[in-house]
């Protein structure tokens, strides 16, 4: 297989690359409104004794990251006494506030790029008005391993017919971003890297540094 490198700006209706990371892993807003919806009802499993409201299932619904919509599965609250279901204060913030949801995804790729990953769930819990007591060990480990998967997936079989690359700016720092295009035009998040310095690359080291599970010598710059 070979493989054109080009610049995400040149793809057909890419728009901003940044919120392709979170799109890729929806399981980070997801965490968030678990949290949320635990500071109200309890810990699922335990509930909380004496408490008037209870988890009553989960439902689809879809929150706002910058200038997309993301479909995320949420938690249903009830009150116990039959008065109707209660509202997951996350969930509401990130369905109304893009910029909030912007700044979510932007944590999210800051955290990823760099590979803290731990350090995700507790920025992200906290811009959405989550108590620290409230984000537990568990959360925080489940959330790292959920993230440190981007960079472990695989693309030996996957046909690429292009690579955009591009450096975008979070939060201050320079992340290095690749996606794929396959023979069928679906779009792959390859990978992404935080730069130390904005510096110029060959095609194949770019390729390397931003996606480690692409082999660079199946790629071929033009």
């Amino acid at each position: 297989m070979s493989s054109n490198l080009q610049n995400i700006n040149q793809m057909p209706g890419s728009g901003s690359a940044k919120p392709k990371l979170v799109i890729a892993a929806p399981q980070e807003p997801e965490q968030l409104l678990q949290l949320s919806a635990q500071e109200l009802a309890g810990a699922k499993h335990q509930g909380r004794a004496g408490g008037d409201i209870g988890w009553h299932g989960m439902q689809h619904g879809r929150i706002v990251l910058a200038e997309r919509k993301l479909r995320v599965a949420r938690p249903r609250l009830r009150r116990k006494d039959g008065a109707g279901e209660v509202e997951i204060p996350a969930y509401r913030r990130l369905h109304d506030d893009a910029r909030l949801g912007g700044r979510v995804r932007d944590i999210v790729i800051a955290g990823v790029s760099t590979r803290q990953y731990r350090k995700v769930l507790p920025q992200v819990a906290d811009s959405v008005g989550i108590a620290k007591s409230s984000v537990s060990r568990r959360f925080i480990e489940a959330s790292a391993a959920q993230l440190a998967t981007l960079h472990k997936r695989r693309f030996d079989e996957v046909d690429l017919l292009a690579i955009y690359i591009d450096g975008i700016v979070v939060a201050g720092r320079h992340v290095l971003v690749a996606i794929g295009v396959d023979a069928t035009g679906t779009k792959h998040l390859l990978g992404l890297a935080a730069l130390k310095a904005v510096r110029v690359l060959p095609g194949r080291s770019i390729v390397s540094l931003s996606s480690p599970s692409l082999s660079p010598a199946r790629v071929k710059a033009t």
